[in-house]
């Protein structure tokens, strides 16, 4: 049953395995994919839990922060890899509590639409991210063969750390 090697139970390491399937891009991680958290509605296209997470990262800091009634739903489309808000009308880009919740966006979201504009915050540290950003990495270059000879220099090219 297990592999000596691993000791990882032999039916995981199979190719057809279930488990390839969880992080196929259409494939739902979480159900459901939609929750109420701190009185936001949260929503995963696919339901990735990565996004999930990120989203209640959010929601929560919303609360300690005292603004979780500006935001009526966050929605990420997990085909794009962005997050988006609907916010309560009274919320203005450059008021203060756009900023506070610009903030929290920032520290919580890796990839957000803001007021019309396309922001990155901190990417989500663990497991998820690195597997998101290698995913992303690898259909962004794919057919590009060498990334460090090429002569784009920081044009087109994405330097992620952290």
């Amino acid at each position: 049953m297990f592999s000596r090697s691993s000791r990882i139970p032999s039916w995981l390491i199979k190719k057809d395995s279930i488990m390839d399937k969880w992080f196929e891009e259409k494939s739902s991680q979480v159900s459901p994919s939609s929750v109420l958290a701190f009185g936001i509605t949260l929503s995963s296209r696919y339901g990735h839990v990565d996004e999930l997470i990120e989203m209640m990262e959010f929601a929560k800091l919303c609360a300690v922060k005292k603004v979780e009634n500006y935001v009526k739903s966050v929605f990420y489309n997990s085909k794009s890899g962005q997050c988006s808000f609907e916010l309560d009308p009274s919320v203005q880009q450059g008021d203060s509590v756009a900023e506070i919740l610009y903030g929290v966006a920032l520290e919580t979201i890796g990839y957000f639409d803001w007021f019309d504009s396309v922001e990155y915050g901190k990417p989500m540290q663990g497991v998820f991210s690195k597997a998101w950003l290698a995913s992303w990495q690898s259909k962004c270059f794919a057919g590009v063969d060498d990334l460090a000879d090429s002569k784009t220099t920081n044009k087109g090219v994405l330097a992620w750390t952290h």
